[in-house]
C-alpha cells in the first residue's frame, strides 16, 4: 500500500504526508482485520488517494498538538473527485467499517481505532487517543476486532 501521498509541494506545505512507521503499521492493521472483498477494494482506495491529511487536536491541557487520525482524498485538478474509482460494497452515508483495539510504543498505550468510509469512499482512521508520541514504533498489537461495516443492500 501507498505510504507516501501527494507532490513535494504538497507535502513541502504540509497538505500531506509521508507515514510514520506506526501509522503504516496501523494502516495495514486497519486493512487487514477487514473482510477479504472489502479489503482489496480500501487498498485500491488507499492506493488511488493522493492527499492525505493528519486530523490534529489541541490538548487544552499540555498545549501540544496531537495526531488523532489521517483523512484520505483522491484529488483531481484542485477539487475531491473519486468518479474513477469503484465506490466501496457498503451503505451510502458515513459508515464504520472496522473498529480496533491495539496496543503500540514501551508502555504498550491502548488505543481504540476506526477507520471509516464516507460515501462510499475509504475517508479515514481515528483514534480518540494521541498517536504522535508513538510515531517511531512500527510494532503493535491488535487486540480486538469488530467489523461493523453495512453492505450496500443491508439496512
Amino acid at each position: 500500500m501507498k505510504t507516501v501521498f501527494g507532490s513535494w509541494w504538497q507535502r513541502l506545505t504540509g497538505h500531506s504526508v509521508t507515514l510514520t512507521p506506526f501509522e503504516i503499521a496501523l494502516m495495514h492493521a486497519v486493512v487487514t482485520a477487514m473482510p477479504e472483498d472489502l479489503r482489496s477494494a480500501v487498498e485500491t482506495h488507499i492506493d488511488a488517494a493522493a492527499l492525505v491529511q493528519r486530523h490534529l487536536v489541541l490538548n487544552s491541557t499540555t498545549g501540544r498538538t496531537g495526531w488523532r487520525g489521517l483523512h484520505f482524498y483522491r484529488m483531481r485538478k484542485g477539487v475531491v473527485d473519486w468518479s474513477d474509482v469503484p465506490p466501496l460494497p457498503v451503505a451510502e452515508g458515513t459508515i464504520k467499517l472496522v473498529r480496533l483495539k491495539v496496543r503500540a510504543g514501551p508502555d504498550g498505550r491502548l488505543l481504540h481505532v476506526t477507520a471509516n468510509a464516507h460515501r462510499r469512499y475509504f475517508f479515514d482512521i481515528q483514534s480518540r487517543e494521541d498517536w504522535r508520541p508513538l510515531k517511531d514504533f512500527a510494532d503493535l498489537t491488535v487486540e480486538g476486532v469488530r467489523q461493523s461495516w453495512r453492505s450496500a443492500g443491508s439496512s
